[in-house]
C-alpha cells in the first residue's frame, strides 16, 4: 500500500516485501496441513491468489485501492491457527532432497523463459493476464493426478515447459502466447506438487521453508542467466529444452529403479518376515502425502484388519484416539468407514 503513495521507494519496499514474504509464505503453507484436504485447499488457494492478480490485470491502475486489494486479504493470517505437532525424530534428509532437484531445474529453465519470453509476450498478449487461468486450471486438475500418481503431475509439468520451448521458436504472435500458455500451465502442476510434497513432512516449518527456497532460488538463478545472455536467446532456447529432457528422462529412470527395489526378491512368506517394509510404508504414497505419520501407522494397521483395540494396544494410545485418528483419515481422504477405504484401495 505504499508503493501507491511512495512510488520511488520502490527497490526498498521490495526488499520488505520479500523477507516479509518468507514469513507469510511459510505461516500460510504450514496452516494448509490442519485443513481436511491439504492438498485441494493448496490448489484453491493457489487459484484464488491468481484470479485476484487476474482481475488486477484487467484493471491495472496505480490507485491506493489497487495494492489495498492485495495488501488487506493478509490479514485474514493474523487469526490464530491450529497446528499439529510433529514428531521429534530427525528430520529425513534422502526423502525430502528426492525431488527438489527436478523443481530446482524447472524453475531455473522457467526463470530462463521468462526473461527471454515476457519481454517478446507483453506487446503480444491477446489479453493482459490471459496466461493466469491456464494456471489456474492446471492447478485444480494436479489435484485429482496427485491421488493416482504422485510423480506425474511433476512429470506433465515438465513436458508442458518443453512445449513451451517448442512453441517459442516459430516466433509468430499466437505462438508467443500459446509458449506463456504452457509455461503457465506447467507452473501450476510443479507448484501443487511441491506444495503437496512440502506438507507431507511432519517437520513442516524446516520442509517448506527449505523447498519454497529452492523454489525461489531456482527462478533467481534462471532470470539472471536469462538478463545476461539476452543476445544468446537460441542457445537459452535449446538449453532449456535439453535441460527438461534430461530432468523427464531421470525422472522415469529414477522411478523404474525404484519400483525395482521395492520388488519382493523372496517369497511372500519369507519377505514378510525378513525384508518387510516399514508398516506405515504400506500405505499408498499418494494417501501417505496427505496424512501425518501417526495417521500412516493408524492406517496401515487397520487395512492389515486389526481392531480399534488392538491398534490402541499396539501403539500404546487409547481407543479413542485411535477413532479420532480414523476420522481424520477418512475426512482427508473423503471416504466414510474402514468400507470406504477399502473401495478406495481398490479403485486406485
Amino acid at each position: 500500500m505504499a508503493l501507491a503513495l511512495q512510488p520511488a521507494a520502490a527497490p526498498w519496499l521490495l526488499i520488505l516485501v520479500g523477507v516479509s514474504g518468507a514469513f507469510v509464505a511459510i505461516d500460510a503453507t504450514t496452516r494448509l496441513r490442519c485443513a481436511k484436504n491439504p492438498v485441494l485447499s493448496a490448489a484453491l488457494g493457489l487459484v484464488l491468489g491468481n484470479f485476484l492478480l487476474f482481475i488486477l490485470h484487467l484493471h491495472a491502475t496505480n490507485g491506493l485501492w489497487h495494492f489495498a486489494l492485495v495488501a488487506l486479504p493478509l490479514l485474514i493470517l493474523l487469526a490464530p491457527a491450529r497446528h499439529e505437532a510433529g514428531p521429534e525424530d530427525s528430520f529425513p534428509w534422502a526423502n525430502f532432497l528426492r525431488y527438489l532437484p527436478f523443481v530446482m531445474v524447472f524453475h531455473i529453465v522457467g526463470g530462463l523463459m521468462y526473461s527471454v519470453l515476457y519481454p517478446a509476450y507483453e506487446p503480444a498478449a491477446m489479453v493482459a493476464g490471459a496466461e493466469l487461468p491456464f494456471y489456474m486450471l492446471t492447478a485444480v486438475g494436479a489435484v485429482w493426478i496427485i491421488k493416482k500418481h504422485q510423480e506425474l503431475t511433476l512429470i506433465l509439468g515438465i513436458l508442458l515447459g518443453m512445449i513451451a520451448f517448442a512453441t517459442l521458436k516459430f516466433g509468430h504472435p499466437l505462438s508467443i502466447n500459446l509458449s506463456m500458455f504452457a509455461l503457465q500451465a506447467g507452473q501450476g502442476f510443479v507448484d501443487l506438487f511441491l506444495l503437496a510434497y512440502l506438507l507431507s513432512f511432519h517437520q513442516r516449518n524446516r520442509a517448506v521453508g527449505l523447498g519454497l527456497a529452492v523454489l525461489c532460488l531456482g527462478i533467481f538463478v534462471g532470470q539472471f542467466i536469462g538478463r545476461n545472455l539476452q543476445e544468446f536467446v537460441g542457445t537459452i532456447v535449446m538449453a532449456g529444452h535439453i535441460s527438461l529432457n534430461l530432468a523427464v528422462l531421470t525422472l522415469y529412470f529414477f522411478g523404474r529403479r525404484r519400483h525395482e527395489a521395492i520388488e519382493p526378491a523372496a517369497p511372500p512368506s519369507e519377505a514378510k518376515t525378513q525384508n518387510s517394509p516399514p508398516l506405515e510404508e504400506r500405505v499408498p504414497e499418494h494417501m501417505r502425502l496427505l496424512l501425518s505419520q501417526r495417521e500412516c501407522l493408524v492406517l496401515a494397521h487397520s487395512l492389515d484388519g486389526r481392531t480399534y483395540r488392538e491398534i490402541a494396544a499396539d501403539l500404546d494410545i487409547s481407543e479413542s484416539s485411535v477413532k479420532t485418528y480414523m476420522k481424520r483419515i477418512c475426512d482427508k481422504l473423503g471416504v466414510r468407514g474402514r468400507k470406504g477405504l477399502f473401495e478406495a484401495l481398490e479403485a486406485r
